[in-house]
């Protein structure tokens, strides 16, 4: 039963509903911090909150993209978290880049099974919410990951 409810609570987290995207994003932030990376983060001030369907989808690619670095970037390193709104509509961005060993330039996602799927997945969020999702691998090492929402209707 306990598993069951970790499972449910994970599909929409408290926190995001309770309090919203800023500080869902800014505890994923501090646990990286807790971890070890220096997160730099940016959160430009929105009076308004996202519809919930545009808040899960960019705090589902936080923290994909968090997990990622976690993974792959090679142990702690500096990492930018960047949400912003810039007319206080919905075409504002989620930007999270680490400086850590990344991945070849030029490396695109395979069609090949069991790869690359949480950039997959990650494009696929944003897709339905009819945003983007970009990602590219650094010249000197590390990733970043934007996720683009789409403009007001």
């Amino acid at each position: 039963m306990r598993e069951l409810r970790a499972v449910i609570g994970g599909l929409r987290p408290t926190l995001l509903d309770d309090l919203g995207l800023e500080t869902a994003i800014r505890a994923l932030a501090d646990a990286l911090e807790d971890d070890g990376y220096k997160v730099s983060l940016r959160i430009s001030d929105s009076a308004e909150r996202l519809p919930k369907i545009l808040e899960t989808a960019l705090f589902r690619v936080a923290q994909e993209a968090i997990a990622n670095i976690r993974k792959h970037a090679g142990g702690p390193c500096a990492v930018v978290v960047e949400l912003a709104f810039p007319d206080q509509q919905y075409s504002g961005f989620l930007r999270i880049a680490d400086t850590g060993r990344g991945l070849p330039v030029g490396t695109r996602p395979q069609k090949c099974a069991g790869e690359h799927i949480g950039i997959g997945v990650m494009t696929e969020r944003m897709t339905a919410v009819g945003g983007k999702l970009d990602w590219r691998a650094g010249e000197r090492g590390g990733v970043t990951v934007t996720a683009f929402l789409p403009e007001a209707a």
